[in-house]
């Protein structure tokens, strides 16, 4: 993001609060100024906002001390007000913890006003990408992928009561990993607009009812201002300002007009225009049910594109030597191991993984649990051989001829490699699953698992038992021997580590916790919420899925229900895969 000229309010270039650092001001407003700022103590970039309300207090430039322009009076009561409001809102703020929305890590008062500290996340905004649609406009499945993820950050803000406020292309920040991110609430800043009986616009985003004094604001609210957003992503033109629809409404729903008809599916702009009714009460009425909408076309819109030659194949459940095929629960099965050696004279050692069912997700908030991982049950119908390890440095030097990987060594996993040099051609050169699958014994066929295997194997039927006795938590996924069996923020040095060196799972499966996440398969969306039968995820979407902790995160991110997703061109230093060999046929519909 370019930053925002100094105002004559906003602190100067090494101006220290605390144990931070002012280095030059991202934006301000006139109810206060953002900083980028270091962070002396840690080392790091961080984000501080000022509670600064020009219209009720100046800062004294001698001493940069923040004082009401009156010292007795309206404008003492209300930056009072302000001081009480602003630091409520970064306690309501710090208890949030969502992909989708950046926390508040500290707040302090200094020089006579508030402050709280964000992290410091690298990105650009959507508005940035809005403003490049002539040369590269947006797909429906690029913006059903925003879409459903700002939904999914809004629900996680509704149901705690708290509202945005300040919807924009602005104020949604695509990180450097392709997530996007709701910033800049706009709620402190509306409440005290109502106070001091002053109007707070974003023109053509903000909704009618917050601009009276006591309108009807709710989760409907945020929901107008996204739709807001979508228009201009979609028409690069802004909605006519609320009042301006009052009476004689200039907007004409998208889904009635034929040019946008040709590059959008039907459904998907009419959940658009249902977001935009004036009436709050003929909108969705919260995010929850513009997602089932959502969902509901994308399957739609999925069926309606199966090729008509596409011929449904319906497999036998194969099984190695001894595998175990009961349901659950069950005793813990017997490691089957194989090395499967390739053209390339790499051997990879796999683990025999039977069929079964188990209960995915998680059923509870008290470890971290995001709303994404409702939890389901889930049946395996084919067993599938999946890698021991995580693919070597060594391994994908074989194949690929070269070594992407920030940390460098041969029995270290490969990391920083994309989903799109994983399965798909590059250039004519074909990716890693092409060239390995040249090679791959008859009847079998290599590939990233399925989100669903990739759980089903890190829990290892632990439903009954668990690992060693204290291993995983089925009901939660929680690893009650973390240092054991990964590899994490919290033992690793901050770097990854040579495989195979912590203890495995019932199933034989070394570093599935920790050391390193893994790609998956699947495009990354909501689970389906009933008995699923192989599970291959959404059929669309902007990001792939990606499981398991790593030397970087901590506890929670390491249980095995925690899910993510990024854009599938996404290189991370903590991100590589593992390999599954499963007999054919064997379809992944979104691949």
């Amino acid at each position: 993001m370019e930053p925002t000229p100094n105002n004559t309010q906003s602190l100067p270039t090494g101006t220290r609060l605390e144990q931070f650092v002012i280095e030059r001001v991202l934006g301000a407003g006139g109810f206060g100024v953002t900083y980028l700022a270091t962070d002396s103590r840690l080392n790091r970039k961080v984000v501080i906002k000022e509670n600064l309300p020009a219209q009720f207090c100046f800062r004294d430039p001698a001493s940069l001390t923040v004082a009401p322009r009156h010292s007795h009076g309206d404008d003492a009561t209300n930056f009072l007000w302000s001081l009480e409001n602003f630091s409520k809102e970064a306690a309501l703020l710090a208890s949030l913890e969502h992909p989708g929305i950046v926390r508040v890590l500290h707040s302090f008062e200094s020089l006579g006003t508030a402050y709280f500290v964000m992290p410091f996340v690298e990105g650009e905004t959507f508005d940035e990408l809005v403003r490049q649609i002539e040369r590269r406009p947006f797909t429906e499945d690029e913006l059903r992928g925003l879409l459903d993820r700002v939904l999914s950050a809004l629900d996680h803000l509704h149901q705690r009561g708290i509202y945005h406020r300040d919807i924009k292309p602005g104020n949604i920040l695509i990180t450097n990993e392709g997530v996007p991110v709701l910033i800049d609430f706009g709620s402190a800043r509306q409440r005290l607009s109502e106070r001091s009986m002053t109007v707070v616009e974003s023109a053509g985003y903000t909704p009618f009812e917050q601009l009276q004094s006591r309108g009807n604001v709710g989760p409907w609210s945020d929901l107008y201002a996204l739709g807001a957003t979508l228009v201009k992503a979609i028409t690069g033109e802004a909605l006519p300002k609320a009042a301006d629809r009052a009476f004689d409404d200039p907007y004409k729903p998208l889904a009635d007009i034929p040019i946008w008809l040709e590059r959008f599916s039907v459904a998907f702009l009419s959940g658009v225009d249902g977001a935009l009714q004036m009436r709050p009460k003929d909108r969705w009425q919260n995010a929850g049910e513009w997602k089932a909408h959502l969902h509901q076309s994308t399957a739609a819109k999925a069926e309606s594109t199966v090729p008509e030659s596409k011929v449904e194949v319906t497999a036998t459940p194969q099984q190695a030597p001894n595998a175990v095929h009961t349901s659950s629960p069950l005793p813990l099965p017997t490691v089957e191991e194989r090395d499967f050696l390739l053209a390339y004279q790499m051997p990879i050692r796999m683990c025999w993984i039977p069929p079964g069912e188990f209960l995915m997700g998680s059923p509870g908030n008290e470890l971290g649990r995001q709303p994404d991982e409702t939890q389901h049950r889930v049946q395996i119908t084919r067993g599938f051989w999946v890698g021991k390890y995580p693919v070597t440095q060594a391994q994908w030097r074989a194949v690929m001829g070269s070594n992407p990987s920030h940390f460098i060594g041969e029995n270290l996993p490969v990391e920083s490699v994309s989903w799109l040099e994983i399965c798909n051609d590059s250039q004519g050169a074909g990716g890693f699953l092409s060239r390995i699958n040249s090679t791959a014994p008859s009847g079998f066929s290599f590939d990233l698992p399925s989100e669903a295997e990739w759980e089903y194997a890190c829990r290892a039927r632990t439903d009954a038992h668990l690992n060693h006795g204290k291993n995983l938590s089925y009901d939660t996924g929680e690893c009650q021997n973390l240092d054991e069996v990964a590899w994490y923020a919290g033992n690793s040095g901050f770097r990854t580590q040579p495989v195979g060196q912590k203890i495995p799972n019932a199933w034989g499966l070394h570093d599935m916790h920790g050391n390193i996440a893994e790609w998956c398969m699947d495009f990354y969306g909501d689970y389906a919420n009933k008995w699923d039968t192989d599970p291959a995820g959404t059929f669309t979407g902007l990001y792939r899925v990606y499981r398991g902790g790593s030397w970087i995160n901590g506890p929670k991110d390491c249980r095995s229900s925690s899910r993510a997703g990024v854009a599938p061109e996404t290189h991370l230093r903590n991100l590589g895969f593992r390999l599954v060999l499963c007999t054919s046929p064997f379809i992944h519909e979104n691949q």
